[in-house]
């Protein structure tokens, strides 16, 4: 965690798949690439930051709408976040929730 709280933040990358190609190339984030053949598959991982402030501080009804919007997964909400979802209601396990949270 950085001294306001905040988690690290991840890396991006990007890969490619030329046409004919069965193995996709993993660029670094200095990579310049030239003359990218029309069929090229290009793919790419963009990463959040670390964020700023205790993660388990975040209002659990706002951790909930980010899993709805699947910017943040069910196991990071519990993980990073302290934050229990009930999958079969869609809505915070408040219970699970606190326990998440004191442990």
């Amino acid at each position: 965690m950085d001294p306001q709280g905040g988690m690290e933040g991840g890396l991006n990358f990007i890969k490619l798949k030329y046409p004919g190609d069965t193995v996709w190339r993993t660029l670094t984030t200095k990579d310049l690439v030239h003359d990218v053949p029309d069929g090229t598959i290009y793919w790419q991982h963009a990463s959040g930051g670390g964020g700023w402030g205790d993660p388990k501080e975040r209002p659990a009804e706002k951790v909930l709408r980010d899993v709805r919007n699947e910017l943040v997964s069910l196991e990071a909400a519990r993980r990073d976040y302290g934050v229990a979802i009930n999958v079969d209601d869609w809505e915070v396990d408040w219970d699970a929730t606190a326990k998440l949270r004191a442990a």
